[in-house]
């Protein structure tokens, strides 16, 4: 029996979009997230936390941009739950440019830091953020 193209269920990865509003995590966490690579879990993640200096995910970028940013402020994510989490992320780094980070945190028994998974520079502040 052949299937009919209405038949084939396609499977798209699943983003879910968070709101400053929601709970867990906030923004002020995903910023927390996108400047260090430090492994907290989301409710342990306080305003004015210190985080101890490891390999960061702004750093990341920089290394693989070749220069740094003076502004580097995140403006809205969302979640993708794998085997950890993939956190996309948009950044304003600076004038009208934004950046589109893919961040992905993995299982805590693995206890492995952050890392900048890949990217996508020359961004706009209306440009959809989308799994990548």
């Amino acid at each position: 029996m052949r299937e009919q193209a209405s038949d084939v269920k396609m499977s798209v990865p699943s983003l879910i979009k968070h709101e400053e509003s929601q709970q867990r995590p906030n923004m002020v966490e995903i910023m927390a997230l996108a400047r260090t690579a430090q492994s907290r879990a989301p409710e342990q993640w306080q305003i004015g936390t210190r985080f101890p200096p490891r390999k960061q995910v702004k750093p990341q970028l920089e290394e693989k941009e070749g220069k740094t940013f003076d502004v580097f402020t995140a403006v809205e994510f969302k979640t993708q739950v794998v085997a950890g989490t993939n956190y996309f992320i948009k950044v304003h780094v600076g004038n009208d440019e934004f950046m589109h980070l893919r961040v992905f945190r993995s299982l805590p028994h693995e206890n492995k830091p952050l890392s900048l998974h890949s990217y996508q520079s020359s961004k706009a502040k209306h440009d959809e953020l989308t799994f990548f």
